[in-house]
């Protein structure tokens, strides 16, 4: 009897594990939804990289030969969307900011970051040996500013 009971008390334990843990498991690949409505949206997506992550799953793309990404919840609603720009595709008004504080750095890469409702642009110029990391808001405000030797 005690040892019919103990059965049933690991047979019970064993089960609560496999339910609570399958409950909270992470997927381990992309659905197949997730890249159809990602296909739909990108529709000349080319070199594309899917990641399983933790919070979510990603995509790593080119478009035109510029780098993109986009990031998506478990659920498979987007976080963010990071699109590779050409130079000539900068706002103006940050296109007149580099020109007018940095005219002697030469443009390297630029993108643009859409998290909800706000939207950044980070460009990387270089030049006299350092990397310039610019952050701007959508109105062309300068943000943040980082430098690296490129000598590393």
């Amino acid at each position: 009897m005690k040892f019919s009971t103990t059965i049933l008390s690991v047979s019970l334990a064993c089960l609560f594990l496999l339910a609570f843990s399958s409950a909270f498991a992470q997927p381990r690949e992309v659905p197949q939804a997730l890249k159809g409505s990602f296909a739909v949206m990108f529709p000349d997506a080319q070199n594309l990289d899917w990641a399983v992550k933790d919070d979510g799953f990603e995509c790593e793309f080119t478009v035109n030969g510029l780098e993109s990404e986009v990031k998506y919840d478990l659920s498979g609603n987007i976080l963010v969307v990071e699109r590779g720009l050409k130079e000539d595709e900068l706002p103006v008004e940050v296109a007149s900011y580099i020109s007018a504080h940095f005219p002697e750095l030469s443009f390297m890469e630029a993108s643009e970051v859409v998290e909800g409702e706000v939207t950044v642009y980070e460009v990387d110029l270089e030049g006299n040996g350092v990397e310039t990391e610019l952050l701007f808001s959508s109105t062309g405000q300068l943000l943040h500013s980082e430098q690296e030797s490129l000598e590393d």
